[in-house]
């Protein structure tokens, strides 16, 4: 991953250290168009400007920016001054737009590399996937290692067990005085809490 980084950084910074042409004040262009010093200009929309590229006489590229509709420098103007004029369509590739995307694909790659490995460790379920799912265990009836001998000397215990059995096999008798049912055997009831 590290070595991906590395030749991003290789690229970005060949693209953007790579000599352009000189940066021509719009004064200085229009001097030059004057004296008729200008030989080969193209016209470009970049947003809200008009980007004129071109190469003078002595062979030296510029770089001028304008409004779209200079009157100055329209198409025409450019023509009847013998400059050799072309109009290309606006640029579709930014290195902002890319460098936004590639920011974007990456934060969504770390975060599915996140979620698997999180679904790796544990048994399977994410705290995000396991909301709302019971936490309750099975008990196996043979497992259970507490017998009427060992709360035989409770005598709270006793008197729970015989409303539980009491409750469930005569359920009518309870109904009758409402909507309560027997002391929860451990604790406060399920509705308090």
């Amino acid at each position: 991953m590290a070595a991906g980084g590395v030749v991003v950084a290789a690229l970005l910074t060949l693209a953007l250290s790579s000599p352009g042409p000189k940066e021509m004040p719009l004064s200085d262009f229009t001097d030059h168009l004057s004296a008729r010093r200008i030989e080969q200009v193209q016209l470009r929309p970049d947003g809200d400007t008009l980007e004129l590229r071109g190469k003078l006489v002595g062979g030296e590229r510029f770089l001028t920016r304008t409004l779209p509709g200079d009157p100055l420098l329209s198409f025409s103007e450019l023509e009847s001054r013998g400059v050799d004029t072309t109009y290309l369509p606006p640029s579709g590739f930014s290195w902002l737009s890319a460098f936004s995307w590639l920011l974007t694909l990456l934060l969504i790659g770390v975060l599915l590399y996140m979620l698997l490995r999180s679904r790796q460790m544990g048994n399977g379920d994410s705290a995000a996937t396991a909301f709302g799912k019971s936490r309750a265990n099975v008990v196996n009836i043979e497992k259970v290692g507490v017998t009427f001998a060992d709360v035989a000397g409770c005598d709270e215990a006793k008197q729970d067990l015989q409303e539980v059995v009491d409750f469930l096999r005569q359920p009518e008798k309870y109904r009758a005085l409402g909507p309560y049912s027997p002391r929860p055997l451990a604790g406060r009831p399920a509705w308090f809490r």
